[in-house]
């Protein structure tokens, strides 16, 4: 799909699979937050964060900036 990737250090893009499509901005060792969609084009978002980032903030912000509503942490999610 659409995008542009570094073997090892980074991948920037659009990504296709059984489920549909993520969007993906991720660096190397680098923590990355997941935001799932339940319609539109994109399964999810998988974006890095940097180290002493709150990515929970971060989740809730990408979240907001694309008009989804937070249904809160999955029952299998720890707290």
């Amino acid at each position: 799909m659409a995008g542009v990737g570094i073997p090892g250090r980074i991948a920037l893009g659009t990504r296709r699979h059984g489920s549909g499509y993520d969007f993906c901005c991720v660096r190397k060792q680098e923590r990355a937050v997941q935001v799932d969609v339940n319609y539109g084009r994109y399964s999810r978002f998988v974006i890095s964060v940097p180290d002493g980032v709150d990515a929970q903030e971060q989740a809730d912000r990408i979240a907001d900036s694309a008009g989804i509503a937070r249904s809160g942490p999955a029952p299998d999610d720890p707290i």
